[in-house]
């Protein structure tokens, strides 16, 4: 992957991480209190609005430098396929609410992939959304995806 691939991969892995910390922190009675709060002390954290606002930038920079030729377009499908499908077996539940949140930034690549691109991706993440269905970016992705491998 590309430079700009590589730090849309470090945002994730940071997220997750940080994610990850804050959950394992969350041990003996501090989980009893997330169960009664339905969670509030984890969903209500700035860090889920910063990760979703970093993505959007790290993707805005490398659609830019897709079209300025700066960018590897041979990067292209490592990325989607780690965004929408790779990512969610690495991640623990709780942070997959915003890594659904966040695909929507994606959705205009969607449009560049080439046939044998989406066929590649469209089956696995097709699964992953019967698992969990998502948000509507989620639908708009399949229908995307599905009708470009035909």
């Amino acid at each position: 992957m590309d430079n700009y691939c590589t730090n849309i991969v470090n945002v994730y892995t940071d997220y997750m991480a940080w994610s990850k910390k804050l959950l394992l922190s969350m041990g003996g009675a501090r989980a009893i209190g997330q169960m009664l709060t339905g969670g509030a002390e984890y969903k209500n954290r700035e860090e889920h609005a910063e990760f979703y606002h970093k993505c959007e930038a790290a993707v805005a920079e490398y659609k830019a430098a897709l079209v300025d030729g700066s960018a590897d377009r041979a990067s292209l499908l490592p990325l989607l396929k780690y965004v929408l499908i790779d990512v969610y077996s690495q991640c623990d539940e709780r942070a997959e609410w915003m890594l659904l949140a966040v695909e929507k930034h994606y959705m205009s690549f969607i449009d560049e992939l080439s046939r044998e691109e989406a066929a590649e991706i469209f089956e696995p993440y097709r699964k992953l959304r019967r698992k969990n269905k998502g948000l509507p970016p989620q639908d708009e992705i399949v229908k995307k995806l599905k009708k470009l491998q035909k």
